[in-house]
């Protein structure tokens, strides 16, 4: 098989059977953070690990001298290596599963019935409560239009005018 240098260290490293962390993987193979999250990024996808389903949560506290103790919540996800291609494994209480295409697309699907949206009323201008209020029943929160909204017009597809400055401007509105 054509691995990649990276791949080979890093499934080298959780061959042992072992669910790993990426902080783990990092310690072990000496590699830096971006070029392991990658790899475990493309081998996920490739199907050759199984990932936790959802995130594992950590508090840690810190000591941080005079400044007294700071607690932060950290997510993160255990990969297994998954020789048998399975669809998920069950180990104690945690859910192993393989990559779907799926969220992927739903994701693809929620901009395309944004820029449809738009491209069908292009001759008004929305807020972006307004365009998510109407495309509620698919799925599509308010939370999905801006981000998407602000790509579509890097990209030059849509205008967005307007902004909040105190109550003297009008809010963003977008436009095709």
């Amino acid at each position: 098989m054509g691995w990649h240098p990276t791949e080979r260290r890093v499934v080298a490293c959780i061959s042992d059977g072992k669910p790993h962390s990426h902080r783990e993987i990092v310690k072990k193979t000496g590699l830096g953070r971006g070029p392991v999250w990658a790899c475990l990024r493309r081998c996920w996808q490739k199907g050759l690990l199984l990932r936790t389903e959802r995130p594992i949560r950590e508090t840690n506290r810190v000591l941080k001298g005079r400044a007294g103790v700071r607690t932060n919540l950290r997510s993160y996800y255990l990969y297994l290596l998954d020789p048998k291609h399975r669809v998920h494994m069950d180990i104690g209480d945690l859910r192993f599963a393989r990559h779907q295409m799926r969220a992927a697309s739903h994701r693809a699907s929620k901009a395309r019935l944004i820029l449809e949206s738009l491209r069908k009323h292009r001759d008004r201008a929305f807020f972006s409560k307004d365009i998510a209020n109407s495309l509620e029943d698919s799925g599509v929160r308010i939370s999905d239009i801006m981000s998407n909204v602000r790509r579509f017009e890097r990209q030059g597809l849509i205008y967005v005018r307007g902004y909040r400055m105190h109550d003297r401007h009008p809010s963003r509105r977008a436009t095709c």
